[in-house]
């Protein structure tokens, strides 16, 4: 008897639903974004030219810096990530010059020193400023 109930407390606690808090899915959230690559899909109100390369942007995971592929150069910079909260910091970037990409990447480039939040629904991510999507990235695959 006194094992029918132990084996039935233990089913019991094992079918309970686990609930993420606030702070936890906050972790979840930030580790989604920092040491992925992600992709430029669409930036609102521009059109996009055909680059060489995707224009990506990566998050380290290990320190406070971001960089990634333009559109023409290769860039980087420092950021501060606080809840939803994210803040580019300036954007250095070599001085090739190219066409067509160098539209895009004007208009990646001001998205980026414009941020001030970030959303992640899936493998979508949002640059935002405010209510405002100033850019549109895509998880990308691993190989």
């Amino acid at each position: 008897m006194r094992y029918l109930l132990v084996l039935s407390l233990f089913a019991l606690a094992s079918c309970s639903a686990t609930r993420q808090t606030g702070k936890s899915a906050d972790t979840a959230a930030k580790a989604s974004l920092k040491g992925t690559v992600w992709t430029l899909s669409r930036i609102p109100g521009t059109e996009m030219e055909k680059t060489r390369k995707p224009v990506t942007i990566l998050l380290s995971d290990t320190s406070a810096r971001y960089g990634g592929y333009g559109g023409c150069n290769g860039y980087g910079g420092d950021y501060v990530l606080n809840g939803d909260s994210l803040k580019l910091g300036e954007v250095l970037a070599t001085m090739m010059a190219c066409k067509p990409g160098s539209h895009t990447e004007n208009n990646f480039f001001k998205a980026l020193r414009e941020t001030n939040m970030y959303q992640i629904s899936g493998d979508k991510l949002l640059l935002k400023n405010g209510n405002t999507t100033l850019a549109e990235l895509t998880r990308s695959k691993k190989d």
